[in-house]
């Protein structure tokens, strides 16, 4: 016969259980469960491990959290690289990570090509809309890198023809100044050599300009580096359709490069070469003086007097005119006339005052204008010598021969306005260039 238990002792038996199971009770009130739907890109076959439990990408994934400890989570896919990524309680309390305001999860492809396909399923309408695109630029891409191609061979050969034809004597030829690579010599002087220079990067024969080489030992001269600085600076800022622009210039620095001037390249020839032994008639001369002195008078209300008019300074294209060479890289002391190279041409058409005294004003531009139109309405020059000496002597001392003495057809009118602007004394000439051009319409007829 058994004996039955005591009420005491069943209440006591259940009351150590409870406070056996009290500690589990609590450490199950310490942990939060959270069900969180992963955002990813790519959406599709995307799995979610956490621990050794896996669930498929597009549901939602129950993570159970502590209160301290983030859930560690493997996102997954096949040809895509792993993503660990850390889950704290906080972030997925909402259900969802990351959160709306953050860009997905990025899974990346082992492969681009793999994974391209795969945005492509996973976007039909943008893929579609891609490949369209695609489809009109490929034959664009295609046509630009067969042209790049071509043009790469093409600049190829045209270096190496600027190469065979260069002089090998010049060292200058085939470098490189301000961007542009020194092909050939367009001319060589005791003071500068202009080179033909075309853009490096493209060698476009379109865009070629001039470089003018400065001689170093110019720049040995304080003045001269002055002046240069200042006729260089005010030469920049002529801007006038019958004048050639200044692009760039470097002056002599520390690097030890010769100093440069690049140019605008004016295609034609000289004035001289268009002179014919004759002379011109003056409705042949007019169009072409015309701009010559237009581009004088507007120099000199700019400020800058040339100082070296003559025919080889004044290029003629066509029926368009280019004056060069204003004022730059010229030494004009007279001593300098008599120096080894010096072209006689050259002091034919320079004032007296700027012999004598190195006069650099207004008039004596005048007074080279009023040669270049004395030599292009006869051929010859109103001071015949045969060598430097003779011809600065008569210049400075002589009356210049009549222009009619060589052309008897031309009216005295229109040679009176000539032999004034040749005046010995600044003061008998015209008040500017600008006046004589007006005398001169006069005196020879303005255009019908």
């Amino acid at each position: 016969m058994g004996r039955s238990s005591s009420p005491l002792k069943s209440v006591g038996a259940w009351g150590l259980a409870a406070l056996l199971s009290f500690p589990c009770l609590a450490q199950e009130r310490e942990r939060i469960l959270h069900s969180v739907r992963f955002r990813t890109a790519p959406r599709s076959k995307v799995e979610i491990w956490v621990g050794i439990e896996h669930y498929p990408g597009d549901q939602a994934v129950p993570l159970d959290f502590s209160l301290l400890d983030p859930v560690q989570v493997l996102v997954k896919r096949d040809g895509f690289e792993d993503l660990p990524v850390d889950v704290t309680g906080q972030q997925a309390a909402a259900g969802v990570f990351p959160p709306p305001d953050q860009a997905p999860l990025a899974l990346h492809a082992k492969n681009p090509l793999f994974g391209g396909l795969i945005w492509g399923q996973e976007h039909p309408y943008q893929s579609l809309g891609a490949a369209a695109l695609l489809g009109l630029a490929l034959p664009a891409v295609l046509y630009r890198g067969l042209t790049a191609r071509r043009q790469h061979r093409q600049l190829q050969e045209r270096l190496q023809q600027y190469d065979a034809s260069r002089d090998r004597g010049d060292s200058m030829l085939m470098t490189k100044l301000d961007g542009y690579l020194l092909v050939g010599a367009l001319g060589r002087g005791g003071m500068a050599t202009v080179y033909r220079g075309v853009p490096a990067e493209s060698m476009d024969e379109s865009q070629a300009v001039a470089v003018k080489v400065l001689a170093l030992d110019l720049f040995a001269d304080v003045s001269f580096r002055r002046r240069f600085q200042r006729e260089v600076a005010a030469y920049q800022k002529l801007s006038h359709p019958n004048i050639v622009r200044v692009i760039s210039w470097r002056e002599l620095d520390n690097s030890g490069e010769a100093p440069y001037i690049v140019l605008e390249l004016v295609g034609g020839e000289t004035l001289s070469r268009r002179i014919p032994p004759q002379g011109m008639s003056w409705h042949q001369a007019r169009p072409l003086l015309e701009q010559v002195f237009a581009a004088v008078s507007y120099a000199h209300g700019q400020g800058v007097v040339h100082r070296d008019l003559k025919p080889d300074n004044i290029m003629v294209d066509g029926n368009k005119v280019k004056v060069m060479d204003f004022g730059l890289a010229r030494n004009h002391d007279a001593s300098n006339l008599t120096a080894t190279g010096t072209i006689l041409g050259t002091p034919a058409y320079m004032a007296p005052e700027q012999l004598s005294q190195g006069s650099s004003e207004p008039p004596v531009d005048q007074y080279a204008l009023g040669v270049v139109t004395y030599r292009v309405l006869s051929g010859q020059l109103p001071h015949d010598a045969d060598d430097v000496m003779q011809l600065l002597t008569k210049v400075l001392s002589a009356e210049p021969v009549a222009l009619r003495t060589h052309r008897r057809d031309l009216s005295p009118v229109l040679e009176g306005v000539v032999m004034r602007m040749l005046a010995r004394e600044p003061a008998a000439r015209y008040e500017s260039v600008a006046a004589a051009w007006e005398a001169l319409l006069k005196a020879g007829g303005r255009p019908s």
